[in-house]
């Protein structure tokens, strides 16, 4: 039963919008908003820089492997990895056009992952995924089950995805973006979560916000809620 740690947070911090010509998306059942990277072509790259330790070397792989099943997209993995030794908050800075993974103990903050993204209207320019060591350290955390299931949940977020379900207690939906007490029983995405993000890129956009450079630094966030 969870009474005080939340498995994430849905939140954003720096929103810029501007006038734009974004094109209706049908409401998709596990929709974040409207948030979804900008592409130009019917399926795209999402480029996850991993800087993370070498204990979450197998979940971020696996999530990466099982997010790429989608028809509309694809993750491509640039390791940039650091000691566990020789970590600080700076590696999680963002970059432009990409996905930013890192695992730091940050302390008690209530939440186990942290997905933040950076926007330009509805459109998502860059994001961060957080993954708190200070309990991912503690003995009821300290297991593969739970890395996967928050990896694999925390980059759902980032791709446009809410939950599916905020009810704890209730049978597993078979999905890494339902909220479990058992993450062995919520390790992938389904079918459901596929469908959605077909929805979500249903159409092409000018231009694209998903980049192929390492340049341009910034600051925004997102999540997933208890």
């Amino acid at each position: 039963m969870f009474t005080n740690i939340r498995l994430g947070v849905l939140v954003i911090v720096l929103l810029v919008f501007f006038m734009s010509a974004t094109a209706n998306i049908v409401d998709a059942t596990n929709m974040w908003e409207k948030f979804h990277w900008s592409r130009a072509q019917d399926s795209f790259t999402v480029t996850l820089v991993d800087k993370t330790s070498k204990e979450w070397n197998s979940p971020v792989k696996g999530a990466a492997r099982d997010w790429s099943l989608s028809d509309v997209l694809d993750i491509k993995i640039i390791e940039e990895k650091v000691s566990k030794n020789n970590k600080n908050k700076n590696n999680c800075n963002p970059i432009e056009g990409k996905v930013v993974i890192c695992n730091e103990e940050f302390g008690d903050t209530n939440w186990l992952g942290l997905a933040e993204v950076w926007l330009n209207g509805d459109h998502i320019t860059k994001a961060t995924i957080k993954l708190n060591d200070s309990y991912f350290n503690q003995e009821r955390f300290d297991t593969k089950a739970w890395r996967i299931y928050i990896t694999c949940h925390e980059i759902g977020h980032v791709l446009g995805l809410d939950h599916v379900d905020n009810d704890y207690n209730n049978n597993s939906l078979d999905t890494c973006l339902d909220l479990v007490t058992n993450p062995e029983v919520s390790q992938h995405p389904n079918q459901g979560d596929y469908d959605s993000l077909e929805l979500i890129y249903a159409h092409l956009d000018e231009g694209g916000t998903v980049s192929s450079t390492h340049e341009d630094y910034g600051n925004k966030e997102g999540g997933y809620d208890e």
